[in-house]
């Protein structure tokens, strides 16, 4: 939240930032109880063209209460604690962090973080045949595929265009 904030932050209006998340699996094992796991690593990016960092700043920031000091950067508030914290939450979860920058060209975050997750049986998932089973989806291709996708399985679908819909 805090890296994308700042990318809107030190982005002009004429400016783009683009943010992309992948799952990455590096591995499979056994937990202590026995039960499947999957290690795998979450990738974010974070991508601007914004007002950028000079090298000397690229050094420090991850030191708290270090900013930037420009006339354009003064105007905006802050405390320079954001990315310390950020790195910090980071590092304590084994993950990693990256930037590079240019001043006037815009910066590039990406934040590597490695998960554990446990593989869910699909035994547990399975409904009796007729269960009505919530749909919400506002592309008609992607409707008619997932309620085929669903009636095949004994199952009925009711399809609401988006979660507005589904909450009122």
């Amino acid at each position: 939240v805090n890296i994308i904030g700042n990318a809107v932050k030190y982005t002009q209006e004429e400016g783009k930032i683009l943010v992309r998340f992948a799952q990455r699996l590096v591995g499979s094992g056994t937990s202590e109880e026995g039960k499947q796991q999957d290690m795998v690593l979450l990738d974010f990016w974070c991508e601007d063209n914004g007002i950028g960092m000079d090298e000397e700043f690229l050094q420090k920031i991850f030191i708290p209460f270090e900013r930037v000091n420009s006339s354009t950067i003064s105007k905006i508030e802050g405390t320079g604690l954001g990315m310390a914290i950020v790195k910090n939450l980071v590092d304590r979860m084994g993950g990693s962090i990256d930037v590079e920058s240019k001043e006037g060209m815009g910066s590039n975050f990406h934040i590597e973080m490695p998960m554990t997750v446990e593989v869910q049986s699909r035994k547990g998932l399975e409904l009796p045949a007729g269960s009505s089973v919530l749909l919400v989806e506002s592309l008609p291709h992607r409707v008619e595929m997932i309620s085929d996708y669903l009636e095949e399985a004994g199952l009925e679908p009711v399809h609401k265009d988006s979660g507005l819909d589904v909450v009122t």
